[in-house]
């Protein structure tokens, strides 16, 4: 189910009549963002961001087997289209995302809160995978702040979990 802004307010499995979302996820926020690359300010998931994609349109369909929903969304002069997918046969829901992007200094972030938390998150890179805690109870816990993942991390335990599939590498932030 999605709230009018587009968010992700249950993803329930049928199966097991489990919701797998905690809070309103695939939220575009946006983050105050003068660094390089991966030089984020110290403590900047700390502050508010200073904003967040407002839609303008959604739509909601079937093609086929496959049930669509799409929103145009913007910021700023910024302009984004989601699609999110979910196949009568697949598993799982597909997130499709085309940006504008017009912002200077900032941070875009899609925020997702799991309901299924483990202590470590499983992420895959080149040659296999390393596993990385999802806690902040020591300074190096708090110093992970970002994950460079290569395909896949995963959340999980023996209720369930979530995991999150990429065509690319991207960075990722997995602490509760």
């Amino acid at each position: 189910r999605f709230d009018g802004e587009g968010n992700l307010i249950a993803l329930i499995r049928k199966s097991d009549g489990k919701n797998y979302i905690e809070a309103p996820s695939n939220q575009y926020v946006l983050y105050k963002d003068n660094g390089d690359a991966w030089d984020f300010e110290e403590g900047y998931l700390q502050k508010d961001g200073i904003g967040k994609f407002h839609t303008v349109k959604a739509t909601w369909g079937v093609q086929g087997g496959i049930a669509v929903a799409e929103f145009e969304k913007v910021f700023g002069d910024s302009k984004t289209t989601h699609r999110i997918r979910l196949s009568a046969v697949k598993d799982y829901l597909e997130f499709e995302t085309e940006a504008d992007w017009r912002e200077r200094g900032t941070l875009l972030r899609a925020e997702f809160v799991p309901a299924v938390w483990s202590d470590t998150v499983n992420c895959g890179i080149q040659f296999g995978n390393f596993v990385r805690s999802t806690r902040e109870d020591t300074a190096i816990e708090r110093a992970q702040e970002e994950i460079c993942a290569q395909r896949y991390v995963d959340v999980s335990n023996n209720d369930g979990g979530l995991a999150f599939l990429a065509e690319a590498k991207y960075g990722f932030r997995v602490k509760y």
